[in-house]
């Protein structure tokens, strides 16, 4: 597969939110449910958990914004929106035939527009204030759960393969089953893309018969789900649009094989009690930056990978928990198939995302590299996404929704795995690695 990204493609970077608060300026179609006491209340943790994310935020500036006194200017807002309205009454109602009606209406129209012109100005200003208090409150990182460890990783479980590898070599010297330009262009060949194909296949078959319904993502997303999910826009690819309708919202390239795709199709999306938990799987391109910017490690760091991606919506913090465990379960047995040598791993803080709990990375050992490589993970994300995208829930018609806790996992890079198959010889015959799945 030949990419020519840079042409279509450029990064971005966030000057300001795709969310909106009083959408006078900017519509969004999702107003996020913001909590500010819930998340403000103890500064103590936050500041921990900054400090264990090793994120550089500012916390004073936010809670200088948040005690901020707006009431008299919100106060004078609505006493100016309701003279407007009396102003507009009066020349309405005026008697067109009065005494000196004309010299009336005219001053009637000045003090409209006057009025309108302070009107105007004092909501640009409450606006300003209300997008920088949104803007801070959304870089704010999702809490920290006890099972991430605080200082090294935690390792799992651990899988070694009992098979003898004769030599390993580097995954770029074969010709004859790739050619490699940069991180932005390669071709697969002969088996190496017969395994691209079938893989993916075989995964999802085997999560269907875990109770994953098999969904189909569109390539592309917006800005604001990428936000929401607390994704850098700078990671992303973005398409250039000749007339965007809005320049805040962006089109973006994700794949159908990432976790933002299934956002699309949840976001605002409100479900009976008893449909949950609901567990999708889909397969197909992943294209994000975030690896390119290292140094050139073949199919280790290109733009676009082939993944198996799995999305779950589930009730509360305990059944979120229950079904991490049991898909992590899952994955583990899927990696048992493939028999070769790998670890799960749960993260430090400083390695999770803005949007996560916690995380399990799996990771197969690179013969060649001598090192265990990331090849798919696990990660709980609570209610954290579902608050920003308005992913809820409902026990009847008549009672008050609730935000669902998500779970979402790349369960395979099909395009790292076989730069582990490449480096080991014979091990890419297509029948021997997917014989396991027979």
């Amino acid at each position: 597969m030949l990419l020519k990204l840079p042409l279509i493609c450029r990064t971005v970077q966030r000057n300001a939110s795709s969310f909106s608060v009083t959408g006078q300026r900017n519509h969004a179609g999702v107003k996020p449910y913001i909590d500010f006491v819930a998340k403000l209340h103890d500064k103590q943790k936050l500041e921990h958990n900054i400090r264990q994310r090793k994120l550089n935020i500012d916390l004073n500036e936010l809670y200088l914004l948040r005690t901020l006194d707006l009431s008299t200017k919100r106060s004078e807002l609505a006493r100016l929106d309701q003279k407007i309205k009396d102003i507009l009454t009066s020349y309405s109602n005026a008697d067109r035939t009065a005494e000196g009606i004309e010299s009336l209406l005219k001053s009637l129209k000045l003090d409209a527009a006057k009025t309108k012109t302070e009107f105007k100005a004092l909501a640009e200003d409450i606006k300003a204030y209300d997008d920088a208090l949104l803007e801070k409150f959304l870089d704010l990182p999702n809490d920290i759960h006890e099972r991430t460890p605080l200082d090294t990783s935690e390792i799992r479980f651990s899988y070694s393969s009992q098979r003898s590898i004769d030599g390993a070599e580097n995954h770029l010297d074969k010709v004859n089953y790739l050619e490699h330009h940069d991180p932005f262009c390669y071709f697969l060949k002969s088996d190496a893309a017969k395994c691209e194909l079938q893989l993916p296949l075989h995964c999802k078959k085997m999560f269907r018969s875990f109770g994953f319904a098999p969904f189909s993502n569109p390539d592309f997303v917006r800005s604001i789900l990428a936000e929401g999910a607390g994704i850098r826009l700078n990671d992303l690819l973005e398409i250039i649009e000749d007339d965007p309708k809005n320049k805040f919202n962006r089109l973006h390239l994700a794949g159908s094989g990432s976790m933002l795709s299934f956002l699309g199709f949840v976001t605002k999306l409100l479900v009976y009690r008893s449909r949950l938990p609901l567990k999708f799987v889909s397969s197909g391109k992943s294209f994000s930056l975030a690896d390119t910017a290292s140094i050139d490690q073949g199919l280790y760091s290109t733009c676009q990978t082939t993944n198996v991606q799995l999305f779950s919506m589930t009730i509360d913090e305990s059944e979120s928990l229950r079904q991490f465990d049991e898909t992590l379960e899952q994955m583990i047995k899927f990696y048992q198939r493939l028999d070769r040598t790998f670890r799960v791993r749960y993260v430090t803080a400083d390695e999770l995302a803005q949007a996560e709990q916690f995380r399990a990375d799996f990771e197969v050992y690179s013969p060649h590299r001598k090192c265990f490589v990331p090849m798919g993970h696990l990660s709980s994300y609570g209610d954290f996404i579902s608050r920003r995208l308005l992913i809820a829930f409902k026990e009847d018609s008549r009672s008050k929704f609730k935000f669902s806790h998500l779970i979402s996992g790349n369960v395979i890079n099909v395009t790292r795995f076989i730069a582990i198959l490449l480096e080991e010889k014979g091990a890419l015959s297509a029948p021997a690695i997917l014989s396991h799945f027979k």
